[in-house]
């Protein structure tokens, strides 16, 4: 098989797939979201899970969900399951690593499933294009598009939402990498402001089908969450 590749814990996916007939499962244990800026709240996550599935040896199908969030604001508390997400990968060059970069299209709907007012309750989709390259000195470079459909804030039609990425990767010692990654999110909405995080975390291979990390996202923006702080796991089969 191809070594593990994760879209996890970085906001950039990867362009790999997973390897036909085998599943892979990248979990969000916990998570912890603090905002003071734009708004007040407070947020947990707990086993936010990527199930994915390969079909075969370029494409897989992901199912994105929730299984129980929590957010406080000053209007109170809502608690719950979260949205579900269906994706599907196609990597077109580079899967097995015989080219010196990696290219993907990633399609895919979001379906309100949410309990307690957690979404919008609006079925939403877009498309992500991840692409990832390797440096000299053994650092690896992702950059990424990503173009979201959404319903905009006053529900009486659709924006589109335009972000990317560009993150920075390197193995530290042994089986310890770490990465640093800027996003960046322009809503496509009068008024609306530039949503921007600076981002850094930690990954360790436990063996060649299991990796966990933790990480940190760093608001840039008043739009942007002040912080979010995880920690995670990804295991295949």
């Amino acid at each position: 098989m191809r070594p593990l590749a994760a879209d996890r814990p970085d906001a950039t996916e990867s362009p790999q797939t997973v390897d036909a007939g085998h599943v892979q499962l990248e979990i969000d244990i916990a998570a912890y979201l603090r905002d003071r800026s734009d708004t007040v709240a407070d947020g947990w996550s707990f086993v936010v899970t990527n199930f994915k599935l390969g079909l075969s040896h370029n494409i897989d199908l992901q199912i994105v969900f929730a299984t129980h969030e929590r957010l406080k604001t000053p209007g109170g508390t809502a608690s719950g399951f979260g949205d579900l997400v269906v994706r599907t990968k196609i990597n077109l060059w580079g899967n097995d690593g015989d080219t010196p970069t990696m290219l993907a299209v990633m399609p895919f709907v979001k379906f309100p499933t949410n309990q307690d007012g957690l979404g919008n309750n609006e079925v939403e989709g877009g498309l992500i294009v991840p692409f990832g390259t390797e440096l000299p000195a053994g650092w690896g470079l992702g950059l990424q598009l990503e173009l979201d459909i959404v319903r905009n804030s006053s529900g009486t039609g659709n924006k589109l939402d335009i972000s990317h990425t560009i993150v920075l990767g390197h193995d530290i010692v042994g089986p310890l990498a770490g990465f640093v990654e800027l996003f960046s999110l322009f809503p496509g909405e009068r008024g609306a402001g530039w949503i921007g995080t600076l981002n850094a975390g930690l990954t360790y291979a436990i063996d060649e089908d299991t990796q966990i990390d933790l990480g940190t996202f760093v608001g840039l923006s008043r739009e942007a969450d002040d912080l979010v702080v995880f920690l995670g796991i990804t295991r295949r089969f």
